[in-house]
């Protein structure tokens, strides 16, 4: 049996920093938890808030410490308006002169200040992405060099990160973008499952399509025991990347007939493989949930004319998009040209 501790020696505050916060406790905590971001080269904490576990949101970074300066910036360095996404900008008497011997990682990390009227200020330009909530807090969002383009659009896998730490069932997550053959952008989500949570990658794909549009949905979800981690104790990425490009250049082909499926699913699900960049192809799947788009299913027509010597409309493949449905479809129009 324990002794009771003083109230004097009770931990009355936690701080974190260093890497992002991306969950709340399950439950309240006997003392206050405090979230802080700063870079080293504002020495060291630019912001901070208290967390709230009755709030079920991602943790803020909070607000401006006393004589630092926020400002969220996007082309040509101007303000972003409120709610969307802009690259973080830190000033104030906090910021460091630069990096020793170093002028020209200084000259591009330390802008001119244009919002202060001292003609030597200056701004250090984070490389962090962040957007203000309506009660004017932050949140980080990711990295600028985590922003890719899918189907044209522009995406900060930040975003999809903090969506599927919403999943219940989810203890971790990272997303990665890989070129798949088509040369497009592929996204890849790699997860860990929560104690006692499912490794159910539709639900969670079905879950994401309540909170972010299509082009922003993981094609796959790769479920792993733990993510790999940096000597500092950061997500490996790179180990990740390395990890996805091994399993797909191994990935599988249908070498022989897969029980219960048709040969003519057998040599659809093949063709899939190689577009798509995927390991595997079940009968129910569906050709876009597994990271098709229009350019890829173009190249899919023109693939299943040179393999069947069977013409397939757009309009007709975007009705049976999963393999079941194309190898009937294939197979009745074989029968009519017959």
């Amino acid at each position: 049996m324990g002794f009771p501790i003083p109230d004097h020696l009770k931990l009355r505050y936690l701080l974190t920093g260093g890497d992002a916060l991306r969950r709340l406790p399950y439950r309240s905590l006997p003392f206050t938890l405090v979230n802080h971001y700063g870079p080293t080269e504002n020495t060291v904490v630019a912001t901070a808030a208290v967390v709230n576990p009755i709030e079920r949101n991602v943790p803020s970074i909070g607000f401006p410490i006393s004589s630092v300066q926020v400002y969220l910036l996007g082309e040509n360095q101007r303000l972003v308006p409120h709610g969307e996404v802009g690259e973080l900008y830190i000033g104030g008497q906090n910021l460091a002169r630069g990096y020793l011997n170093q002028p020209d990682l200084t000259q591009s990390a330390f802008v001119p200040d244009t919002f202060s009227a001292l003609p030597d200020a200056r701004l250090y330009r984070t490389g962090d992405l962040a957007r203000y909530r309506t009660d004017g807090a932050l949140e980080f969002v990711g990295r600028v060099d985590h922003q890719v383009k899918v189907r044209g659009m522009r995406v900060e896998l930040g975003e999809i990160e903090a969506a599927i730490l919403k999943h219940p069932h989810v203890k971790q997550g990272i997303v990665l973008a890989k070129t798949d053959p088509t040369g497009q952008q592929t996204l890849v989500a790699y997860c860990v499952a929560a104690k006692g949570g499912e490794a159910d990658t539709a639900a969670l794909q079905a879950f994401l399509r309540g909170l972010l549009p299509d082009y922003m949905i993981p094609a796959s979800v790769q479920w792993l025991e733990t993510l790999p981690l940096t000597p500092n104790d950061k997500v490996d990425r790179r180990a990740l990347s390395d990890l996805s490009e091994t399993r797909i250049d191994q990935a599988p082909k249908f070498e022989e007939t897969p029980v219960g499926e048709t040969s003519t699913e057998s040599q659809i699900a093949q063709i899939w493989q190689e577009l798509l960049g995927v390991q595997q192809v079940n009968p129910q799947d569906d050709f876009f949930e597994l990271g098709g788009h229009s350019l890829s299913a173009g190249l899919l027509i023109a693939r299943l004319y040179e393999q069947f010597q069977i013409d397939v409309t757009l309009e007709q493949f975007f009705e049976f998009s999963t393999l079941t449905d194309q190898a009937a479809l294939i197979e009745q129009l074989q029968r009519e040209q017959a």
